[in-house]
């Protein structure tokens, strides 16, 4: 009987040490939705599982020119899941990579009292972020990665762990820098004592060295500074403890990036409405007036992107697979977020800046004025019944041969552009196959290699003869051919522009008008 006493209570104990050890790994109260939060940890799994190369808790990650790719391990058990403001759902989980890369930004506006140095680059670490648009369900990823100062890391005695997106400690000072899944630098955002005071639009596109430069607007008080300087740069090799999540790493190289720092507003995790100081001194050169004749006789300032074939783009969605829906996406990005106005007007000789930013399509007048007239464009989704999907997305532009505001159109892969405000709608097939003939009608002639079938016309201009067929005219046409159409009123002497199509989008119900990044595509296939 003793025995078999002595056989139950052990019986008992391994239970209740069972219990205990799955109580344990279970996540953390902030990995469960909560307040009316819909999206969630399997959500967001499943999400990876469609778009990377994600197996178990193990997944690779792409490198780009700058970059070799690195094998992440994503640590589930710490994730939290918040809601943002702005109608975003966000799961917000740490990633630690066997390679480690960390810039060590000091934008001159920010007076930064003490340089980061290496303490800023041991203490700094990586999250990945997924986030779903409440209105429209789409569902974006961003790495995010905190940098300390060096005071901050002597306060919290290199320990800045406990700091959130949307729970930053006050005694944090610092930067967050976000970039896409292939390591694009994409913002920028300056914290002064848990406060984010600054947002800055990245890129390394720019060229090496070179005096510091501005942008600048001349409509309403929105001024746009933009800096070009090389930034130190460090790289790791990490191990990665699964169960604890920590990591050691071992410093193996260091180098220096050239960023282009420029104010902007349209990051979606970290809308900040104030630009950053401002310094007279740097100055952006006067700002010409623009007249509409001026207007008529520009030309386009390229923005060296490759013109496509989109027949084989729009090939892509001959998968083989069952489809289960099929959608399209209108993307506008105004010219002034917020504002009908179609056309801004920016600092000569800095339009290259806004040209690789992707900030529209950019003009140069007669007497050396520069204008930005926005961009529309089109995303085209196939889903699949096995989750998977496949998306393209395709603007409509001048063609760098003749870049006048009457020239030959060509089509462009616009994947990864950014837009102020989007409009999704459900199609047949029919519809779909009819949106994307549509594009390949505009864009492209077989019998006339690299030749499109319709001329880019920016804009209404009776002497020429020509009747206007832009961005704009050329996206709501591919929507009407889908069977959708939108009316926008016309503006100045133009019939359509990203301006008040931006305005139009904005009042509809279903709108997303939350700035963002339209999705990569997958490009062209035989």
């Amino acid at each position: 009987m003793k025995k078999y006493l002595t056989a139950l209570v052990l019986l008992l104990c391994v239970v209740i040490y069972a219990c205990h050890k799955e109580k344990a790994n279970e996540s953390s109260p902030d990995s469960k939705s909560g307040d009316g939060i819909t999206f969630n940890l399997r959500d967001a799994k499943n999400f990876l599982k469609q778009t990377t190369d994600l197996k178990a808790n193990a997944i690779t990650q792409p490198g780009d020119s700058g970059n070799v790719g690195s094998k992440g391990t994503i640590l589930w058990k710490k994730a939290r899941i918040y809601k943002r403001s702005n109608n975003l759902e966000v799961v917000e989980v740490p990633i630690a990579f066997n390679k480690k890369q960390v810039p060590l930004f000091n934008e001159r506006r920010d007076s930064v009292k003490t340089p980061p140095d290496i303490t800023s680059v041991e203490a700094a670490f990586t999250r990945l972020l997924i986030y779903q648009d409440v209105n429209s369900k789409v569902i974006n990823k961003e790495l995010v990665t905190y940098i300390p100062d060096k005071e901050t890391v002597t306060k919290l005695n290199g320990d800045i762990s406990n700091n959130w997106i949307d729970k930053l400690q006050s005694q944090f000072s610092g930067y967050l820098y976000y970039q896409a899944w292939n390591h694009q630098p994409l913002h920028l955002v300056r914290v002064k004592n848990g406060i984010k005071t600054a947002n800055y639009r990245l890129s390394s596109n720019g060229g090496s060295g070179g005096p510091q430069l501005s942008v600048q607007s001349t409509l309403k008080t929105n001024e746009i500074e933009c800096d070009l300087y090389s930034t130190p740069t460090y790289t790791f090799d990490c191990v990665v403890n699964t169960e604890t999540g920590e990591f050691r790493c071992t410093q193996t190289s260091s180098g220096s990036i050239d960023y282009l720092y420029c104010y902007d507003n349209s990051n979606p995790l970290d809308p900040n409405p104030n630009p950053p100081p401002t310094d007279p001194g740097n100055g952006g050169g006067y700002v010409p007036s623009i007249t509409d004749n001026d207007v008529n006789l520009s030309f386009w300032q390229t923005n060296s992107l490759p013109e496509i074939n989109p027949s084989k783009f729009a090939s892509c969605f001959n998968d083989n697979k069952q489809a289960s829906s099929y959608t399209m996406t209108l993307y506008v990005k105004q010219p002034i977020p917020g504002d009908k106005s179609s056309w801004v007007s920016i600092a000569p000789y800095s339009s290259y800046m806004q040209a690789a930013l992707g900030q529209g399509i950019i003009w140069m007048t007669p007497n050396s004025g520069w204008f930005n007239s926005g961009h529309t464009f089109v995303g085209f989704t196939k889903n699949n019944t096995d989750g998977t999907n496949v998306t393209q997305v395709i603007g409509f532009w001048p063609s760098p041969q003749s870049p006048t505001v009457v020239s030959r159109g060509s089509s462009q892969d616009d994947s990864n552009f950014p837009y102020t405000v989007s409009y999704t709608i459900t199609v047949t097939q029919s519809q779909f196959n009819a949106g994307l003939n549509a594009v390949i009608y505009d864009g492209y002639n077989p019998s006339l290699p690299n030749l499109s079938n319709v001329n880019f016309v920016l804009l209404n201009v009776p002497s020429s003869g020509y009747t206007e067929y832009n961005d704009t005219d050329a996206a709501l046409h591919w929507f009407a051919a889908a069977g959708t159409t939108i009316s926008s009123p016309s503006h100045d002497n133009f019939t359509h522009t990203a301006g008040e199509l931006g305005e139009t989008i904005r009042a509809m119900s279903g709108a997303v008008t939350t700035a963002g990044y339209a999705p990569q595509g997958k490009g062209a296939c035989n």
